[in-house]
């Protein structure tokens, strides 16, 4: 393993050779590339670490988003079973990340629901 550098971008070739250990992770490590600016000093982190981590499965993908989004709205993570985000609503908000197929030359959209 080489030295930690700041992370950029990842490859394409990356997202390819994860999405085949496990059905959905190339759809996580898409998500988590999507926000991972937003992240607080995601900048400062260990560019070969977290590509092992991502490789394999290891982030939790929704809790980084959590953060991601309290971070850029200056709220705080409360992670309850009713809310995610404490962003002064009553009660907290929810924070989800959902992926969706286009069809019809993106008139019209659908997504798996579970």
């Amino acid at each position: 393993m080489g030295g930690c550098v700041k992370i950029e971008r990842y490859s394409k070739e990356i997202i390819i050779k994860m999405a085949t250990k496990l059905e959905h992770l190339h759809l996580e490590v898409k998500h988590f590339l999507n926000f991972l600016e937003k992240l607080p000093d995601s900048n400062s982190w260990c560019k070969n670490t977290v590509q092992s981590l991502l490789e394999n499965g290891f982030l939790q993908v929704s809790t980084a988003f959590e953060y991601a989004i309290a971070h850029v709205g200056g709220h705080k993570v409360i992670s309850t079973d009713a809310a995610d985000i404490d962003d002064g609503t009553p009660g907290g908000s929810d924070a989800k990340l959902v992926s969706v197929r286009t069809y019809r030359y993106g008139k019209s959209y659908g997504a798996p629901v579970s």
